[in-house]
């Protein structure tokens, strides 16, 4: 019978990396033996799964007096290696286009200031998608119009049109306050713990997605492109995957 090749995540990961890669994203920095335990492998494993996550950028070391103790890499870092890994993902995709003759079309849509992000949000209402899959600091919405607006307007529509939502969220306390209303909000969350914030917040919906950034003079842009979309759902579910489940 053919042997088959260990299940591997979009970003390359065995599934025993990716589990060793988890415990350190729940526990921040933490020495071998600590990590071991908690991702449920060996000592001697653990010291070659931290080595092969190292090499490959996902991991760093620090050190603490004589101690030697190793965390994820922040998240600036952490999305680069995504896009990163997507890159051999997106070249076949476009190959297979190009072989089968089919162009892809692409449109963006630029919008400005409060009247922008109520535009886009249009946008996404009226492209009939079911789900978004949001990145986001959380306030960087509350750049452009009232937070009763988003909990009122946007979140009433949203729930009328039955659209449910998966969100990585920066944690801060008005995250955890966002997270407390999932359930009557048809919405899951995840919170990234790493102090950097997000240069955009980003919503991928139907064949688009929608760029959000107040430090960009409020700057706001949809781009609809297949191929974009699906490298961006590839890159969101990545991390989905890897962020632990918020408690």
């Amino acid at each position: 019978m053919p042997q088959t090749s260990p299940q591997k995540s979009v970003l390359g990961m065995s599934l025993k990396e990716e589990a060793f890669f988890r415990a350190l994203l729940c526990h921040g920095p933490s020495s071998i033996e600590e990590i071991a335990k908690r991702s449920c492998v060996e000592r001697t494993t653990a010291y070659a799964l931290v080595e092969r996550l190292q090499a490959r950028g996902f991991v760093k070391k620090t050190q603490e007096g004589k101690k030697k103790r190793f965390l994820a890499e922040d998240a600036g870092s952490l999305q680069t290696l995504v896009h990163d890994a997507l890159n051999e993902l997106t070249e076949g995709i476009s190959q297979k286009r190009e072989f089968s003759g089919k162009e892809e079309k692409s449109k963006i849509f630029f919008y400005k200031g409060d009247a922008g992000f109520k535009a886009t949000w249009e946008t996404l209402f009226n492209s009939g998608a079911k789900e978004y899959c949001i990145m986001t600091n959380g306030e960087d919405m509350l750049s452009f119009v009232r937070k009763e607006y988003i909990t009122g307007k946007i979140i009433r529509e949203k729930l009328g049109k039955s659209i449910r939502s998966r969100q990585i969220i920066q944690v801060s306390s008005y995250a955890k306050e966002i997270a407390k209303k999932d359930i009557f909000e048809n919405r899951s969350t995840k919170f990234f713990p790493y102090p950097k914030k997000f240069p955009f917040t980003k919503i991928i919906f139907g064949d688009s997605v929608a760029f959000i950034s107040p430090n960009l003079e409020n700057t706001l842009f949809v781009v609809k492109n297949k191929l974009l979309k699906e490298a961006e759902q590839s890159a969101f579910d990545s991390l989905w995957e890897l962020l632990p489940f918020r408690k």
